[in-house]
């Protein structure tokens, strides 16, 4: 939209320099800001945990839930039918 209002007469090549600059400089300080504020540590959703034969996954709430494992599985199926 902002091309729209700089080559509007004349569409020359200076016009269109100026549309690229413009939008180099928008690129450029989006990547400086994430660079300065970005963060690489896990967030704690994103944590999962080893625990015997299951995972623990912390939820968004904090809660720990613990993932079911296949003779855990098994063993309230069976339980389910008897």
């Amino acid at each position: 939209m902002l091309s729209m209002f700089i080559i509007l007469l004349q569409s020359t090549q200076e016009e269109w320099q100026l549309v690229f600059y413009i939008s180099a400089a928008i690129h450029v300080v989006g990547a400086v800001f994430y660079c300065i504020f970005a963060d690489g540590e896990i967030q704690d959703w994103a944590r999962c945990y080893m625990v015997d034969d299951g995972v623990v996954e912390l939820g968004t709430n904090g809660d720990a839930k613990k993932t079911p494992t296949e003779t855990e599985l098994k063993d309230a199926e069976s339980a389910k039918q008897n």
